[in-house]
């Protein structure tokens, strides 16, 4: 499984608020989570890294369009 931090998935710093709100949204669905050591001129210490699969429901389209269901085929 692969395990990004929301910095490696989004291309961009996530910030303070999102990174809470990622966290607390994993905490309460039982998210497996890990954690990486980090040092650049912008940030010193650890960050918290979610299963890709995880974060591509997080950050999927808005919740009102249509999403593929790979169980719509099935006969019941």
């Amino acid at each position: 499984m692969e395990y990004l931090s929301l910095y490696d998935y989004l291309n961009t710093p996530a910030g303070m608020e999102l990174g809470l709100e990622v966290k607390k949204y994993a905490d309460e669905n039982d998210i497996p989570t890990k954690t990486r050591e980090i040092s650049n001129p912008k940030y010193q210490g650890k960050v918290i890294l979610y299963p890709k699969d995880f974060l591509d429901l997080y950050f999927r389209k808005p919740f009102d369009e249509e999403i593929d269901d790979p169980f719509d085929d099935l006969p019941f």
